[in-house]
């Protein structure tokens, strides 16, 4: 965490310049709950099945939306695409909270929209108006490049005519908040508005927190899913750095049958070796959450192909995890998590 964007335009006397992603940070991410509504399915069963290789050219305008409706699963099931474009543009909708921070945000800095995503942003424009607020400045499809490329970040420095530690880039990806930092951008990676706001306050971009605001109890459950859906979709994705993300700095994996992994930096290497090696998952189901405070407990099961020691070979496996969450700064991170194949 650092201040030098405070510092930068405090000296300056200019209104901080912003760069917001927009997908799970304003607006919720649609495919994560459109994709098992809509195929009856659930999410840690589809995520392994998407073509995510395709997802990712058709943001950059590199493939047309035929060509991505067809080939979005890799079993290439047929589904009705009208249909399934109609409930997509039905589901946008503001985070909780995101609307009126935005607002706020957009009334003391300069915000500008960076987000990977295809040409449906028009969508979410028609829908919920994001230019009231701030303009799509930076969007994949229009730029062809996607977040974390630090030429996405060069791009929007050379075009608002800003050095890098001139921006905060605000996102809920950590893979995406590590590049930006690497480039000299102060970031903060986005959890809920309630943390952004506390943050923004503590940066002085505002003075106080909204009294107007409303505090919602935490929802153990519902925190922690996101957590694993996104673990899921890095996992489906090769995506090891984003995994990794998910982890406190301290945290702990215990794989069967090898020693402790501690570390966030050894974590990530785990979760390289295992993508490496061909593993892959079929599902996952999170069966039970339990919290109190700043921790939380989760317990699942685990369908797919791994590789079990002792000769590390991949091999069909059904497995359960026991995964224990800490909230830091607002955000839930794993600081124990094990996993054992049931045979």
């Amino acid at each position: 965490m650092d201040d030098k964007l405070t510092a930068t335009t405090a000296q300056a006397g200019e209104r901080p310049v912003v760069l917001l992603d927009v997908l799970d940070t304003v607006v919720v991410d649609p495919m994560l709950e459109l994709l098992p509504d809509f195929f009856e399915a659930r999410a840690g069963e589809l995520f392994p099945k998407l073509r995510f290789d395709l997802w990712r050219k058709f943001e950059r305008n590199e493939i047309d939306e035929a060509t991505m409706l067809n080939g979005l699963f890799k079993d290439g099931r047929s589904y009705d695409h009208s249909r399934f474009l109609s409930a997509l543009a039905a589901t946008y909708r503001f985070m909780p909270g995101m609307e009126r921070l935005l607002q706020r945000l957009s009334e003391r800095c300069e915000v500008h929209l960076i987000s990977n995503y295809p040409t449906w942003y028009r969508s979410i424009e028609e829908r919920l108006g994001l230019t009231r607020f701030a303009p799509w400045t930076f969007v994949s499809c229009e730029t062809g490049l996607r977040k974390p490329d630090p030429r996405a970040f060069r791009q929007a420095c050379e075009k608002l005519g800003r050095r890098p530690d001139e921006l905060l880039f605000i996102d809920d990806s950590g893979r995406n908040c590590n590049a930006a930092r690497a480039l000299g951008m102060s970031t903060w990676r986005f959890h809920d508005a309630k943390t952004l706001e506390a943050e923004l306050v503590r940066r002085g971009v505002f003075e106080s927190i909204d009294p107007s605001a409303t505090e919602e109890p935490r929802d153990y459950h519902k925190d922690i899913e996101k957590m694993m859906e996104r673990f899921l979709r890095a996992l489906a994705s090769s995506d090891a750095e984003e995994i990794a993300s998910l982890y406190s700095d301290d945290a702990c994996v215990l794989p069967q049958g090898q020693p402790p992994i501690r570390g966030r930096e050894n974590i990530h290497a785990h979760w390289q070796r295992f993508i490496d090696s061909g593993a892959q998952a079929h599902d996952m189901v999170m069966e039970s959450v339990e919290g109190s405070g700043d921790l939380a407990y989760e317990v699942g099961s685990w369908i797919g192909i791994a590789p079990i020691p002792p000769t590390f070979q991949l091999q069909d496996v059904v497995a359960k995890y026991t995964s224990v969450w800490r909230w830091e700064a607002g955000i839930p991170k794993l600081v124990v998590d094990m996993f054992s194949a049931n045979s």
